[in-house]
């Protein structure tokens, strides 16, 4: 009497089961590995200033820190074209809704020209040049010592891939 009850469930608990694993095996094939947007990993938060906490920065020098930064990035963008502005827009829509971009092939896939480069290049190195200026003796030298920290690190993980 209670076989004939439980029945019923047994059928539904198999039925479910076989309808339900090809599905998984579905899913895992079509994100190749990669976490899906809702199982996406909670990112680690950035730290607050990252290294410009770390340098113990004054209220004005965050202030022109941060006008520095606003001021590179309209100059960047004044040496895109268009469309490659457009990349750059529609990869920033991707990431806020979750999904990941590799940085390098974002910038590889604008086939930037010679020209662009170097005038890229030029605006990192004066942006740089004007935040150094902004920090004193004790904020340059303890900059220096992450950039070497920095290298480091960069250099122990290109030794890894090559070792892979």
């Amino acid at each position: 009497m209670k076989i004939n009850r439980l029945m019923p469930l047994l059928v539904g608990a198999v039925a479910l089961s076989v309808a339900a694993v090809p599905l998984m095996v579905k899913a895992n094939a079509i994100h190749n590995g990669y976490p899906l947007v809702a199982q996406a990993q909670p990112q680690k938060p950035h730290k607050k200033g990252g290294l410009w906490s770390k340098l113990n920065l004054t209220d004005a020098q965050k202030q022109q820190m941060r006008q520095i930064e606003q001021d590179t990035k309209k100059q960047i963008e004044g040496v895109y074209r268009p469309d490659q502005l457009a990349k750059l827009q529609a990869a920033k829509s991707q990431r806020q809704q979750g999904q990941r971009i590799n940085r390098r092939d974002l910038m590889q896939s604008l086939n930037l020209d010679e020209g662009q480069k170097a005038q890229i290049k030029q605006i990192r190195q004066a942006q740089k040049a004007k935040m150094e200026g902004i920090l004193n003796d004790d904020q340059k030298k303890l900059l220096s010592q992450q950039r070497a920290q920095w290298q480091q690190k960069r250099q122990q993980r290109q030794q890894r891939q090559q070792n892979q």
